[in-house]
């Protein structure tokens, strides 16, 4: 027979009562779950509320309302000049545009086309005829024999005269020229002109 020592049998002892309390204490959530009420399922799905849809641009569309936009919806506006080819995006995102419908922000640009519409934004395209306010159009008058620079501003579609250079006797002008060719720098002009006056 082995002798067991001291420090042995506690650990034996604390063993045993582990287990035993481990034991009544499942035996205790067993009877707990036992002795409650059960709920049936019907009446759990008749206490869960139901989440209600919020109003989004897609449900107002499928219940027949029209889609408005916010105050805080981002409008662009999409000018392409016919001229130059270039397409220039500005923001013009304004309260005061708010709570308007498709059409009635359609209507308001009668030479442009929405493309994009929805209740956080929208985008207008247009189509001008002329070019943008990167360029500069260089015309010749014979009559005065000189030089006019234009340059459409970015707040304005009218040409701005910008300078002129005057006393450029040229025995031949080119048609292009009386009707304006495009620059995109005056230093560009210059140069063209040094090399005409030379």
């Amino acid at each position: 027979m082995v002798k067991k020592t001291k420090g042995a049998r506690i650990r034996g002892i604390a063993s045993i009562c582990l287990g035993c309390l481990l034991l009544a204490g499942g035996i205790g959530l067993y009877g707990y779950n036992r002795a409650r009420p059960s709920v049936p399922q019907e009446q759990v799905a008749k206490q869960t509320p139901v989440p209600t849809a919020e109003a989004t641009p897609d449900s107002q569309a499928a219940a027949g309302q029209q889609i408005r936009l916010t105050e805080q919806a981002k409008l662009i506006l999409q000018i392409r000049y016919t001229k130059c080819g270039h397409t220039i995006e500005s923001d013009i995102s304004d309260p005061e545009l708010s709570n308007l419908t498709r059409e009635e922000l359609a209507a308001m640009f009668p030479d442009g086309t929405v493309t994009e519409f929805a209740a956080d934004g929208a985008k207008i395209n247009e189509s001008i005829e002329g070019i943008c306010s990167n360029h500069y159009i260089l015309k010749y008058d014979e009559a005065t024999q000189s030089f006019s620079v234009y340059r459409r501003e970015e707040t304005d579609q009218d040409l701005k005269l910008v300078t002129s250079f005057e006393g450029i006797d040229m025995p031949i002008v080119d048609e292009a020229l009386k009707e304006g060719i495009l620059f995109d720098s005056l230093e560009q002009i210059e140069s063209y002109i040094e090399d005409i006056d030379s």
